[in-house]
């Protein structure tokens, strides 16, 4: 799928049932929230949530950063294939 102005992007998940790791509640659950939020094209949970789980986060204008990363989401969304 190709985002506008944003190049080639797809987002894959496949289960093959194999256990290579056990996730936290928490975590389970902010991959949970995420993933809904790209489902539903909200740009802005993504980022928020991207920002807070990153272990280093230098983000010296957040406010840009989730303006692009709403945007990143919407394209997504909008694009040929996105269902």
């Amino acid at each position: 799928m190709n985002a506008p102005g944003y190049g080639a992007m797809r987002v894959v998940l496949r289960s093959l049932h194999l256990l290579v790791a056990r996730l936290a509640d928490e975590d389970r659950l902010r991959t949970a929230r995420m993933l809904f939020a790209f489902a539903t094209g909200d740009g802005r949970t993504v980022a928020r949530i991207f920002h807070e789980s990153s272990p280093h986060a230098a983000t010296p204008d957040y406010a840009a950063y989730e303006s692009e990363m709403a945007g990143f989401v919407e394209a997504l969304g909008a694009a040929p294939g996105a269902d």
